[in-house]
């Protein structure tokens, strides 16, 4: 049974309405009823801070989700600000957009690189930068 609780935006050109839950499947424009998030309970995608067990779940959902690009093109382009959206969190999204509008990266260079998993690699890659300028 598709659940109908599918999570989107109430209006995506206001900034108080972004990640507002909605009955409205067709307020995502990419949704088709493939997605791992239409027969999934919504909370499932946005986890309690620190509940890392949920955390996990809700990035094995997104990983094997045949729409993860779709998603996350669409909450780095919206922005989406709750919640995990094409396998990211909030601050992975804004990390991400940052390498996108300093020109580090292009869009589908983002989406390619975290859907084939690389973004973990990419994020350990800043924090040990980030440490050593500390350091140093």
């Amino acid at each position: 049974m598709q659940n109908s609780m599918l999570f989107g935006t109430v209006n995506p050109d206001d900034p108080h309405e972004r990640g507002r839950r909605v009955e409205r499947p067709w307020a995502l424009p990419w949704i088709d009823g493939t997605e791992t998030c239409a027969t999934t309970d919504p909370d499932a995608f946005f986890p309690e801070l620190g509940d890392m067990a949920k955390v996990n779940a809700a990035r094995a959902l997104c990983g094997r989700c045949p729409r993860q690009d779709a998603c996350l093109t669409w909450a780095l382009t919206a922005p989406e600000k709750y919640g995990y959206w094409g396998g990211t969190s909030r601050n992975q999204r804004a990390r991400l957009g940052e390498d996108i509008e300093q020109g580090r990266a292009t869009l589908s260079d983002v989406v390619e690189r975290v859907t084939a998993g690389n973004h973990v690699l990419a994020t350990r890659r800043r924090m040990e930068a980030a440490a050593a300028r500390r350091s140093a």
